[in-house]
C-alpha cells in the first residue's frame, strides 16, 4: 500500500471543478489530505470542529465531505446525520475517516447517512479511488435524466462494493476464512439444531500454533503470514464442505465439526490435523516445523450461548499448550472450575493495590570484604485475605498475562525506593536499593519517566537503585538493548544482569550493554565446591565479570562451604538464605543494626 504522501500517477476526473470539505480535529491529518488533494488540483476547504464542518457545508456547498468519526463535541455520526436532515446538504456524499474498523461501527456510519467508509491509517492510492468514485456517483446523479444508464451501471458497481465490504466484515483479510462474527454465527446456528434434532452433535476445535511467534520473530511478518496462509490451506483440505474453519486472529484457528457420531470423530479429526499441521513448511527458502495445541469441546452439553462453547475450547487448547504443546486437550468441568479460580484470583489481584495487601519484603547482599549490607533486593509479598502470605510465583503470571504487572511493579518500585531513603536517612548511607524489571517493563515507552518520577518523589538518588534484568529479558536487537538501557543508565540509576548463566548473551553483545553488575544463577552453586563442572562456571563467571570490571554476586547461598568457596574465588557479595531469608521491613531494619554478618 502507498503512504499518503506518496506520489501517483492516476487518471482523475476534472478535479479543477470541485470542492472538497475535510473535517479533522487533528491539524496533521487536514495539513497532509489538503496537501495531496490540492496537488491533485481540488479546491479544498478545512474544517476542524463539527460546528465549523456544518456552517462550512451550507454556506460552500462542496462537491463530498470527508469527515473523521471520532470528533469532540460533536461526534461524525451525528454531523453526518445533521447533514443529511438540512435540504441544503442533504445530497452531499459523506466519506467517514476512521481507525474504527468493525463491523458495528461501519453500519453505524452507513445508518447516519455516509456513502462508504475509509480506514486509518491512510493509503493513497484508497482516499483517490473512493473520493473518484463518489465524486462520478453524484455527477451521474445530477443528470439522471441524461445519463440514466450510465447511472445504473454505478449503481450496480456500488451494490458490488457493498457485498464486498460485507464479505470483507465477516472474513479473514489473510486467509479468506470467516473470522469470529461469523463464526460464533455458524455456532449459534449449530445449538439451535441441537435443540430442533435429537441426538445431533458437533466438535468444537481451538488451535493455537505452537512456535509461530518464534517463527514470526526470527523470520519476519510477510513469513509468519505465508504460514498461517498454508495452515489455512492445510485445514480446508482436511476437513468436509459442511464443516466451518476460521480464524480467530494471530496464530489461532477454530473449526466447528457439523454434524459428527461422538467425541471419536473430533479425536480424529485433531489427530489427523497435528499430524498435517508438524510437515515441514518452506519460507522463503527456510524450512520451518510447527505443531498445534488443540482444545475440543463436544455440544450441545447444555450450552446456551456460543461465546460458552468459545470459552472451554479456548481453557482447554491453554492447557493442552501447558501440557507440553503438540497435543490435544478434550475440557472438562475440572479444567472450568480451574477457570473460575483463576477468575475469582484475577479479581482478588485486581483489588489488592487498593485494598493494601501487597507488601515489600527485602533480602540483604553482602560485601564480602566487610561482611556488611551493601544492599536490599525488594520482593513482593501477597497477604491475600482468605490464602495467607502468597508469593511471587503464585501470581505474577497472572498479573502479567492481564495487564496487571506494570501498575504492581510500579508500586512496588516505589514503595521500596521511600523505605531504603528513609533507611539511607536513618545513618545506613551505603544501602542500595534493588528490584527486578520484567520484560513488559522494559518495553514501556515511558519507563524511564516513571523511574524518574518516582526517584524524585522518595527523594533517592539514582546511584543508590539497581535494576536486576535477566538475559532473556533484554531486547532481541543489540541495538535497542543499547539504546533502552544507556537510558537509564545515563540518569545515573545502576544496571544488573540477573540469573547470569541461564540465558543467551554474547561476551560482545554484553560488553556493549552500560552494566555494573553479574548476579551467578543460584543453579551453578549446587553441590558446590564438591561438584567441579559448577565450580568451573562459577569460576567463569566471577572471571568474565571481572574481566569487564563489574561487581560480582552469588545467589543462593546456603552454605558456609559454599561461602568460602566463592570468598576464595574473589567473588564480590553474595545473597541467599545462609545470611538471611527476605524479610519484612522491620525485621529487615533490626538486621541493619547487627552489622557486620559475617
Amino acid at each position: 500500500m502507498r503512504p499518503l504522501n506518496e506520489p501517483i500517477s492516476l487518471t482523475w476526473i476534472d478535479s479543477k471543478n470541485h470542492k472538497i470539505l475535510v473535517v479533522d480535529d487533528k491539524p496533521i491529518n487536514l495539513e497532509l489530505l489538503s496537501a495531496y488533494l490540492g496537488r491533485m488540483g481540488f479546491t479544498v476547504l478545512v474544517a476542524e470542529s463539527g460546528e465549523r464542518a456544518l456552517e462550512s457545508a451550507q454556506e460552500d456547498q462542496p462537491d463530498i465531505i470527508l469527515l473523521d468519526v471520532m470528533m469532540p463535541t460533536i461526534d461524525g455520526y451525528e454531523i453526518c446525520r445533521r447533514l443529511k436532515a438540512n435540504p441544503a446538504t442533504h445530497d452531499i456524499p459523506v466519506i467517514f475517516l476512521t481507525a474504527l474498523a468493525d463491523l458495528n461501527s461501519k453500519m453505524k456510519g452507513f445508518e447516519a447517512g455516509a456513502v462508504d467508509y475509509i480506514t486509518k491509517p491512510l493509503q493513497q492510492l484508497e482516499v483517490i479511488a473512493r473520493v473518484n468514485a463518489h465524486l462520478t456517483i453524484r455527477e451521474l446523479q445530477q443528470s439522471l435524466h441524461q445519463q440514466n444508464q450510465q447511472l445504473q451501471q454505478e449503481i450496480a458497481r456500488r451494490q458490488e462494493v457493498e457485498h464486498q465490504l460485507r464479505h470483507d466484515a465477516l472474513h479473514d483479510a489473510l486467509t479468506g476464512l470467516p473470522n469470529r462474527i461469523l463464526f460464533l454465527d455458524r455456532l449459534d446456528y449449530a445449538l439451535a439444531q441441537a435443540k430442533r434434532r435429537r441426538g445431533y452433535h458437533f466438535g468444537l476445535l481451538y488451535l493455537d500454533l505452537d512456535r509461530f511467534k518464534v517463527i514470526n520473530d526470527s523470520l519476519g511478518h510477510l513469513a509468519g503470514d505465508a504460514l498461517l496462509t498454508t495452515v489455512a490451506q492445510r485445514l480446508r483440505q482436511r476437513l468436509r464442505a459442511n464443516d466451518t474453519i476460521a480464524r480467530l486472529g494471530g496464530d489461532e484457528f477454530t473449526i466447528l465439526l457439523d454434524d459428527i457420531g461422538d467425541i471419536g470423530d473430533a479425536i480424529r479429526v485433531a489427530t489427523d490435523i497435528s499430524a498435517r499441521l508438524a510437515a515441514p513448511v518452506d519460507l522463503g527458502g527456510h524450512e520451518v516445523v510447527t505443531g498445534t495445541s488443540i482444545g475440543i469441546v463436544v455440544g450441545p452439553a447444555n450450552y446456551e450461548r456460543p461465546e460458552e462453547l468459545l470459552r472451554d475450547a479456548d481453557t482447554a487448547m491453554y492447557h493442552a499448550k501447558a501440557q507440553g504443546k503438540g497435543r490435544y486437550v478434550i475440557f472438562d468441568q475440572e479444567m472450568h472450575a480451574h477457570t473460575l479460580a483463576r477468575l475469582k484470583l484475577e479479581a482478588d489481584l485486581r483489588q489488592a493495590v487498593e485494598r493494601k495487601e501487597f507488601e515489600v519484603f527485602y533480602q540483604p547482599i553482602i560485601a564480602l570484604a566487610d561482611g556488611c549490607i551493601t544492599t536490599v533486593e525488594a520482593l513482593l509479598r501477597w497477604r491475600h485475605p482468605n490464602r495467607g502470605l502468597l508469593t511471587p510465583d503464585s501470581f505474577l503470571p497472572l498479573a502479567e498475562e492481564t495487564g496487571l504487572l506494570v501498575p504492581i511493579s510500579e508500586w512496588l518500585m516505589h514503595e521500596a525506593c521511600a523505605q531504603v531513603q528513609e533507611w539511607r536517612l536513618a545513618g545506613h548511607d551505603r544501602l542500595r536499593l534493588a528490584v527486578n524489571v520484567s520484560t513488559r517493563q522494559l518495553r514501556q515507552e515511558n519507563m524511564q519517566r516513571v523511574i524518574e518520577q518516582i526517584l524524585a518523589q522518595t527523594k533517592l538518588e539514582p546511584q543508590y537503585l539497581e535494576l536486576e534484568v535477566t538475559e532473556d529479558a533484554l531486547p532481541k536487537s543489540p541495538a535497542d538493548s543499547r539504546t533502552d538501557l544507556n537510558k537509564l543508565s545515563a540518569i545515573g540509576i545502576h544496571i544488573s544482569i540477573d540469573d547470569f548463566g541461564t540465558g543467551y548473551s554474547s561476551l560482545d553483545r554484553l560488553r556493549s550493554l552500560p552494566l555494573n553488575t553479574f548476579k551467578i544463577d543460584r543453579s551453578f552453586l549446587e553441590n558446590v565446591p564438591h561438584d567441579e563442572s559448577n565450580c568451573a562456571i562459577a569460576r567463569a563467571i566471577i572471571a568474565i565479570g571481572h574481566s569487564l570490571k563489574l561487581r560480582v554476586v552469588a545467589e543462593g547461598v546456603e552454605t558456609r562451604a559454599q561461602l568460602d568457596f566463592l570468598r576464595q574465588q574473589g567473588c564480590d557479595e553474595i545473597q541467599g538464605y545462609y545470611v538471611s531469608h527476605p524479610l519484612p521491613v522491620d525485621d529487615l531494619a533490626a538486621l541493619l543494626e547487627q552489622q557486620p554478618l559475617l
